[in-house]
């Protein structure tokens, strides 16, 4: 297997939109290059542009951000000790969990129970589509933890595919279908 070529790494991998993990908003990176020529996976000098229109100049690293090999190819990943994956995924995770919880509450508490699930399930919307992939995951694999007790872990092991990657709405439809 040929090792991937500088050229192949920044126009494949790097030149495009990523989730900034240390940041939490997504950066379209317009220039890559890596460190050392002969260390190609790791940390790049890039620049960029954040969804806030701030210009970014600096290393991969602090953007939260690795270059990894993945079956001949190079991937860009979320370091460790950053939430890998969008806000909205967490957000979505709870939402479920509270949806949950509001749904034990009615039975004790009617009035409460109904006030708490309108408030989960606004949540779940604003939160779409990750509230329907984390339905459709947990009910695929046939989970036999309740959502209840899934946690972060499970959430970025599920969706590891997603690390350190912004989800559009064109891919959220794609996605969907």
């Amino acid at each position: 297997m040929t090792e991937p070529s500088i050229a192949m790494i920044r126009d494949e991998a790097l030149i495009a939109t990523h989730l900034a993990t240390a940041q939490r908003l997504r950066i379209q990176i317009h220039t890559a290059h890596p460190f050392h020529k002969d260390a190609l996976f790791g940390d790049w000098a890039v620049t960029g542009v954040f969804e806030n229109q701030e210009q970014y100049v600096g290393p991969l690293s602090e953007l939260g951000l690795q270059l990894v090999p993945s079956a001949g190819v190079a991937i860009v990943k979320s370091l460790p000790g950053h939430r890998s994956l969008m806000s909205e995924a967490y957000k979505a995770l709870q939402a479920l969990k509270d949806q949950a919880a509001a749904v034990t509450l009615s039975l004790n508490d009617p009035a409460a129970g109904k006030l708490s699930l309108a408030e989960a399930q606004q949540a779940m919307q604003e939160c779409q589509p990750w509230t329907n992939w984390i339905v459709r995951a947990v009910l695929k694999k046939g989970q036999v933890l309740p959502i209840t007790e899934l946690d972060e872990d499970w959430l970025e092991s599920e969706f590891a595919g997603f690390s350190a990657s912004p989800i559009s709405s064109t891919h959220a439809a794609t996605s969907e279908a």
